[in-house]
């Protein structure tokens, strides 16, 4: 069951938005390429794209990028006020340089999937239903919250660009 407005601004009170530590990283790095596997499988299942990579190449594949990633942008977890080592939620960010904001990834624990946490970290990043911003791969979490940004471009090139701050090398 959905959480009542009431209980997201509860919940609200009770997160905490931090920058990741290195610490973060390994659950990080972890998740991302987890999810991001399931997620593009139900993606490529539902189209006439192609199919998934299996397990093995995606597993040797993926990391490098997620690893780059993680590195040139900034990560941001939700977690409680008063357990900050314990992540419910994280979001991997940049903005290039012509202020474009950009949204590689977000993450929330299943267990507290719409609950509100992972718009509060993308708003507490400044991406908001009204602005422009640019999503590189497809997830879940977006996939619930695409009808409020109708002005998001899906531009997966960018998981790609391994230059500094996004900058093609």
């Amino acid at each position: 069951m959905q959480p009542t407005p009431e209980q997201k601004a509860e919940i609200a009170r009770l997160i905490k938005i931090r920058p990741a530590v290195a610490d973060d990283l390994p659950f990080v790095h972890h998740e991302w390429k987890k999810t991001a596997y399931k997620h593009l499988d139900t993606a490529l299942y539902k189209s006439d794209q192609g199919r998934l990579p299996p397990w093995a190449v995606w597993k040797t594949l993926f990391p490098p990028i997620v690893e780059h990633l993680c590195a040139r942008s900034e990560v941001y977890v939700a977690c409680p006020i008063d357990a900050p080592r314990q992540i419910l939620a994280f979001a991997v960010t940049e903005r290039i340089p012509d202020g474009t904001l950009v949204l590689h990834w977000v993450h929330t624990k299943k267990k507290f999937w719409r609950h509100g946490i992972a718009e509060l970290l993308l708003r507490d990043r400044g991406f908001t239903s009204e602005g422009h911003a640019v999503f590189t791969f497809p997830s879940i979490a977006y996939s619930i919250i695409k009808e409020r940004v109708k002005a998001w471009d899906y531009v997966p090139f960018w998981l790609f660009a391994f230059g500094k701050q996004g900058q093609p090398e």
